[in-house]
């Protein structure tokens, strides 16, 4: 008999975001009521987040071993032969995420302590939202079509990021945020299919928010004003992103024929 999570894999995958954003929204609201934001220049928040984090990511891995498919199949293996290169290497994603650090101070009031709480709060965001949204909501919809799995799944990855209204973000910036995350889970999901591993999007999505809570949030480049400044680097990253995302998107066109022909053929030869 077929699973109700197969019968509905957009329900299921809707359902699934749901419970994560919930606990992560949860770590928040219990480090805003402990206070624990005056601890060590607000890493109090970022260890409770974080524990809100490996809560989801136990959550997970219960699912993913009780789903009868084996971790590989979600993603946790080696990458596939040559499949690095399919990717570009990644570099258009490193720039992405560096170019802030470069362009941008550190924060100034950033110490070792809390350099390293951010590292491991970044760690388990990465592995939270790759195994969510990369491993099991992009399987939910798999059977639905590959091209439609990483658009679906995106697309309910960067409305979850709605959710950052709670956390007293303004309605402009939590909507860039969205469709940043809409692009950025585009670029996870297609890095996946392409290398069927989520190893390379962890690193990447780790990186990228490690880097973004370790500069300035207010900037100037050269003699621009502050507002053009961080309109220019988010358009530029925004940019990046689009390009990247509509090359892995053809290089996945391309795989997905060739998959499809070969099972074609092989029905054909076993008729």
């Amino acid at each position: 008999m077929e699973k109700w999570s197969e019968r509905h894999p957009y329900r299921i995958s809707i359902l699934t975001a749901l419970l994560m954003t919930l606990i992560v929204v949860a770590g928040n609201v219990v480090s805003n009521v402990m206070g624990l934001d005056a601890y060590i220049k607000g890493a109090g928040y970022y260890l409770a987040v974080s524990v809100a984090n490996l809560i989801n990511i136990t959550i997970a891995v219960v699912i993913m071993h009780k789903s009868g498919r084996s971790f590989q199949n979600y993603g946790f293996r080696r990458l596939e032969k040559d499949s690095f290169a399919k990717v570009w290497f990644l570099l258009p994603g490193i720039i992405e995420a560096v170019l802030p650090v470069v362009l941008v101070d550190v924060v100034s009031d950033m110490t070792a302590s809390l350099a390293v709480v951010l590292v491991f709060f970044t760690i388990t965001i990465a592995f939270t939202e790759e195994m969510f949204f990369r491993g099991l909501i992009l399987k939910y919809i798999e059977k639905e079509g590959v091209k439609r799995s990483v658009l679906v799944s995106s697309i309910i990855f960067g409305a979850m990021h709605l959710a950052n209204t709670l956390g007293g973000n303004s309605i402009p910036s939590t909507i860039l945020q969205v469709f940043f995350a809409f692009l950025f889970g585009v670029v996870c999901a297609e890095v996946v299919y392409l290398t069927k591993s989520l190893w390379l999007p962890i690193i990447w999505h780790m990186t990228h928010d490690f880097i973004s809570y370790i500069t300035e949030e207010s900037f100037t480049l050269g003699s621009l004003s502050e507002e053009t400044s961080i309109l220019l680097l988010g358009a530029v990253q925004f940019i990046l992103l689009i390009i990247y995302a509509v090359s892995l998107w053809n290089k996945l066109s391309r795989e997905t024929e060739r998959t499809t022909g070969k099972t074609s053929k092989n029905m054909i030869r076993q008729a």
